[in-house]
């Protein structure tokens, strides 16, 4: 199998890999913006998610990347931090899922006890979320 020219001028291997994320941003009104989805693959430098929403290009993002526990039980690891939309793909016919490309500024492991797994997901904002935003001026 060769390689398109795409593969050869990334600067870090791909990994595919099926994971739940959440992306919130500002919308365009200031309001907080969520969406969810799941990850197709990762690379040192961002990841391609199939998000049930479509942020603009340029647009920053907080991505939170949830991984299954080591073992049974165990605690919940989370990659989490700001990122930008770099690229927007149409998946299918219908719109109604879209592949967004999230490049990472940086990025934060988050090791959350197992008691509170359950609750990790369903929180309205991630953890952080609320400063990150703080500090947040648009461009």
């Amino acid at each position: 199998m060769s390689k398109t020219a795409d593969e050869d001028s990334r600067k870090f291997a791909r990994h595919a890999r099926i994971l739940p994320v959440t992306l919130d941003w500002l919308g365009k009104n200031g309001r907080p913006m969520r969406a969810e989805g799941l990850m197709r693959d990762i690379s040192g430098g961002g990841m391609l998610v199939h998000s049930n929403r479509r942020p603009a290009v340029g647009t920053v993002v907080y991505y939170h990347v949830f991984l299954p526990p080591a073992r049974r039980m165990g605690p919940m690891v989370q990659i989490a931090g700001p990122g930008k939309i770099v690229r927007l793909e149409t998946l299918g016919s219908g719109a109604r899922w879209h592949g967004v490309a999230v490049r990472f500024e940086e990025q934060m492991i988050r090791v959350t006890p197992s008691q509170e797994r359950a609750s990790a997901r369903s929180k309205a904002k991630p953890d952080g979320f609320d400063h990150w935003l703080q500090g947040w001026a648009p461009n």
